[in-house]
């Protein structure tokens, strides 16, 4: 009858907690993999196994962690001084009641794995030191996975040269809420209903990339929403690159930072996820959009397929640089547009134009050659 024994200390391989006894053309040791790993089979290897970084679409709640998506803007622009989206996709931004500072797409000089980032910079020779935040909410729907777990919430940031912050601090939260759908208004305030914060934290950033994590308190298994975000406080006078810049954003159930995933696992899923909150044409991606007809010399209707369905029914649009048509007799400026009985499918869009139409006649609507137009459908939280 055949036996065998556990090899002792003496002939293992193992010299570390973690290791596992393999073999390979003799008893081997196979080192145990960094935090968040797993372990798979890999016939390649010379003992068949290897460990590597976990990637799973979903296990990361945020949208848009790569800053891929920037469909309102990529070039700089002034920050708000009351919340609003206006950089990169789902982020919200402000610099609290003044606007001394600007968002911007960063695009060199990038930590590996990634194409972008986003800048948060105060003006050159500002002496504003009013805080620049940049937060995220989730759906109700997206939030309720956490309650009872602990997350962890990581990251990539880096400082310009004249990053100001007091001792170089980024300041970090995790906050959750009782609500439904709040928007992301709620968050600088901390007036989520049922707020409450479960990361509340400050790192030091230096002027090369690193990754920063930070695990969260356990949510409460009550909580219906979840946002996070960070915030700088600015010192003295700005210099020329008094600047952050952040990508990589990840916010996942557990204790351990995995490597980084997009939300959607690709680029296309990150975009189509993005659009379910905002998206917008430009000029010229599409000569022709939106089909219906005048209703008198000024006012007419079109409809509008959106690319993807919305969270909800939108709740308004915005253009630039649009024209109407019957693609014969006219082509007119449109000077105003009302969202009119829309649904998460389409969006019926009501026009006022100068006049010219002819009722009853077809309508579509155009951009203006060369005019830089575009024509965006809103459904943020």
């Amino acid at each position: 009858m055949a036996s065998g024994r556990i090899p002792s200390t003496a002939n293992s391989p193992i010299t570390a907690k973690g290791d596992l006894f393999t073999y390979s053309t003799a008893p081997a040791r196979l080192a145990v993999g960094n935090n968040g790993e797993s372990l798979v089979a890999d016939s390649s290897t010379s003992t068949g196994l290897r460990y590597q970084e976990t990637n799973a679409a979903g296990k990361n709640f945020v949208i848009n962690g790569g800053f891929d998506v920037w469909q309102r803007a990529t070039a700089s622009t002034a920050l708000p001084t009351t919340i609003a989206y206006s950089t990169a996709d789902r982020w919200g931004v402000v610099q609290d009641s003044t606007s001394a500072g600007t968002s911007s797409q960063a695009t060199s000089s990038m930590p590996a794995g990634f194409r972008y980032a986003i800048q948060l910079q105060r003006n050159l020779s500002s002496t504003s030191t009013n805080p620049i935040r940049m937060y995220q909410i989730l759906e109700t729907q997206n939030s309720i996975p956490a309650q009872g777990k602990v997350l962890t919430f990581s990251f990539w940031a880096k400082a310009g040269a004249n990053y100001s912050s007091a001792s170089s601090a980024l300041n970090l939260r995790v906050s959750t809420g009782t609500g439904t759908d709040q928007s992301v208004t709620n968050l600088p305030a901390g007036s989520l209903t049922g707020y409450a914060e479960v990361v509340t934290s400050s790192i030091t950033v230096t002027t090369s990339w690193q990754r920063f994590t930070v695990t969260s308190s356990t949510v409460s298994s009550s909580a219906t929403q979840i946002g996070f975000g960070f915030f700088w406080t600015p010192a003295g006078t700005a210099g020329a690159n008094d600047w952050v810049q952040i990508t990589g954003v990840q916010l996942e159930i557990g204790s351990v930072a995995t490597g980084f995933q997009r939300a959607m696992g690709t680029l296309q899923g990150e975009l189509a996820a993005c659009q379910r909150y905002y998206w917008r044409k430009t000029a010229p991606s599409e000569a022709r959009f939106g089909f219906g007809s005048a209703v008198d010399a000024t006012q007419g209707w079109v409809t509008i397929r959106n690319p993807v369905t919305m969270r909800a029914n939108p709740t308004s649009i915005e253009f630039s640089g649009v024209t109407v048509s019957d693609g014969v007799s006219y082509t007119l400026s449109v000077s105003a547009m009302a969202n009119t009985n829309p649904t998460p499918i389409d969006t019926f869009t009501s026009y006022t134009c100068a006049t010219g139409q002819t009722a009853r006649y077809p309508a579509h609507l155009n951009f203006v050659n060369g005019s830089g137009g575009y024509f965006g459908v809103i459904a943020e939280l």
